[in-house]
């Protein structure tokens, strides 16, 4: 006998439903007709973390270090190219053969309540509680505490942000206040820059053109503090020899230098206010350093400050005339700066990026730009925004014009990967009411957070045991990622897109992704579509899905005359809870038919509290009077 399936719309009754219920017929001898349906599958798990961007693990610097709390930068050997191999990239006194720069020229202050002690310095009031030991590391780490202020320096190598090789010196300040009461605390680093035997570096920096010749001072009500600094061996894009970048200093998801000054350099042991305008040749001979300035500020009790710049290699592509390169990590969904650098910049000059799918400037606006005619080095830029889809490798490349005829061209080839990734299933199937979301975080550093923020249907709720904003975990030794998990909860009213945002703070990085919940059936009936004359009772029973203490299941017979429930089988019944290897409750009704039952008989199930119903109808046969 056929037995069809009938799934009927249940409206806005649905929107509070708490589990599933299926109605079944049985013939007279009470054997079971429609089989009962396997409950929901598990969730399956999210797809997979994304790949790690790789890496060039060959360390390409070292470092050197005093016993008062500085240290020293030289490149390593580069057997591939000389000319990069082996140079100090801070100044060091230090000459004898096989001995690395220790930056004892550097000065380190940190400021305590107007007082500014030389950081590691051996000063009353001050306690080395730690210091590195044994020979040189890609990572030292000191510990000194001036008074009630704890303070941990570490320098340690890591990777760039664009070129993806060891080429850089993470350095970061932490501060924290043991006392019971806040402290102004603030920190000054003076680094002697040298490259090479060159004492007296030049500088560019993307929010200027041309080459930095004489000091300057960015921030405190100047110009605006630049995402980094380049300092140049030579300004000479044929044989550039060492750039070096000093990074961080517009961070995205940190604290950025309230002045950062670019002079000839103050001498050890420099005070807080030393000279901002001293010459690159303060003492008859080509001498810069950089000096990064973050403001004092209140330090509550045992709440930790954290600063930190970066200082290492800069790519640089090697052209007669004209490059073009990435100042910061093009990163999906993020902004970075490209820069065309131009030799020998001429007259009624100009410069032209074509960005390719999945780039778009940001500013300025125009692709085409004119060549300011400053000295023998010059340069261009622009900030471009990336798609926040957009990954794998990218190639911008400019073109150098003069009165529209094309002089140059330069490309670039950039790996654009994200910090933030999500990962969800695109389709929820019927039935299952809870689903993971991941979120992995490249690289993640101290004080990170990401939020998940549901939208586009109702009835998706978070599991309290996983709340919207978590802080990110640290990857394991072999990992890179940290990972964040949250689970989803959709009810009876999650049908159609929902829209899931992660976002990751403070840098207000996000990613979006959309997953289709398909509309499960809450509630199904199935029935012999007819009642053959010669049965004179039936049976109708209701599974729940799942069924929670206090629900009710009620069955209402109507549309025909002669039909009526067995008293032994009320209409109403409360819906059992299922054993612990079962997840279905059964509720079950015998349904009598007299000599008037004839016609269409209309069954209605209705599980309460919720409201919902579901419907069928049963043609049952006239019987044949006989005399």
């Amino acid at each position: 006998m056929s037995i069809p399936r009938i799934t009927l719309d249940v409206g806005v009754a649905l929107a509070l439903c708490l589990a599933l219920a299926t109605v079944y017929a049985f013939d007279r001898g009470g054997n079971q007709v429609v089989e009962v349906p396997p409950p929901p599958a598990d969730p399956p798990p999210p797809p997979p973390p994304p790949a790690a961007p790789s890496i060039d693990p060959i360390p390409r610097l070292t470092m050197g270090r005093t016993e008062d709390g500085q240290f020293g930068v030289m490149t390593t050997p580069d057997p591939a190219d000389p000319t990069v191999s082996k140079k100090k990239l801070t100044f060091s006194d230090l000459t004898q053969p096989g001995l690395l720069p220790t930056g004892e020229t550097n000065t380190t202050r940190v400021w305590v309540d107007g007082e500014t002690p030389v950081f590691f310095a051996p000063e009353k009031g001050a306690v080395r509680v730690r210091k590195p030991d044994g020979a040189p590391q890609d990572r030292l780490s000191w510990l000194w505490q001036y008074q009630s202020i704890e303070v941990e320096q570490v320098a340690e190598l890591a990777a760039g942000d664009v070129s993806r090789r060891m080429d850089t010196i993470r350095v970061s300040y932490t501060f924290r206040n043991k006392d019971t009461r806040p402290h102004q605390v603030g920190l000054a680093v003076v680094i002697d820059t040298l490259i090479g035997d060159n004492d007296g570096v030049l500088f560019w920096v993307p929010t200027r053109a041309g080459v930095i010749s004489k000091p300057i001072t960015f921030g405190k009500g100047g110009e605006e503090v630049p995402p980094y600094i380049r300092a140049l061996e030579r300004p000479d894009l044929s044989n550039p020899g060492v750039v070096v970048n000093l990074g961080g200093l517009r961070p995205r998801d940190g604290e950025a230098p309230a002045e950062v000054v670019l002079s000839g350099w103050p001498k050890k042991g420099a005070r807080w206010d030393y000279p901002r305008d001293l010459s690159f040749t303060p003492y008859g001979k080509p001498d810069t350093a950089v000096g990064l300035f973050y403001a004092p500020k209140p330090l509550p009790p045992e709440e930790p400050r954290t600063v930190q710049f970066t200082y290492g290699l800069a790519m640089h592509t090697r052209r007669n005339k004209l490059t073009l390169d990435a100042g910061t990590a093009p990163l999906a969904g993020e902004e970075f700066d490209l820069v065309a650098l131009i030799q020998q910049p001429e007259r009624d000059q100009a410069v032209t990026l074509d960005l390719p799918e999945g780039m778009s400037l940001r500013e300025p606006a125009t692709k085409t730009q004119p060549v300011k005619v400053d000295g023998d080095y010059t340069k261009v830029s622009w900030w471009v925004k990336v798609e926040p889809n957009a990954r794998g490798t990218f190639k911008p490349k400019v073109r150098l014009e003069s009165g529209g005829k094309k002089l140059d061209e330069a490309p670039a080839e950039l790996t654009v990967y994200s910090r933030l990734e999500l990962r969800a299933h695109d389709k929820l199937p019927a039935g299952q009411q809870t689903f993971e979301v991941d979120a992995y975080v490249l690289d993640p550093r101290a004080g990170q957070t990401v939020e998940l923020k549901l939208g586009g249907t109702p009835g998706l709720t978070l599991d309290p045991k996983t709340p919207a904003s978590q802080d990110v975990p640290f990857p394991g030794n072999q990992g890179r990622y940290g990972k964040v998990q949250w689970s989803v909860k959709a009810d009876g009213r999650a049908s159609g897109q929902a829209k899931l945002t992660v976002i990751l703070q403070p840098a207000g990085v996000r990613q979006e992704a959309t997953i289709v919940i398909q509309p499960s059936t809450r509630l199904e009936l199935r029935a012999h579509d007819k009642l053959p004359a010669s049965q004179q009772s039936f049976w109708v029973a209701a599974y729940v899905l799942d069924p929670r203490a206090g629900q009710t299941v009620e069955l209402q017979v109507g549309g025909a005359p002669g039909l009526t429930l067995d008293p032994k089988t009320p209409a109403s019944q409360d819906v059992p809870l299922p054993g612990d290897q079962e997840r279905y409750g059964k509720v079950q009704w015998s349904v009598k038919a007299d000599s008037r039952a004839s016609g269409q008989a209309k069954l209605t199930v209705i599980l309460q509290p919720t409201g919902v119903r579901q419907e069928a109808t049963i043609v049952i046969e006239p019987r044949t009077l006989t005399r």
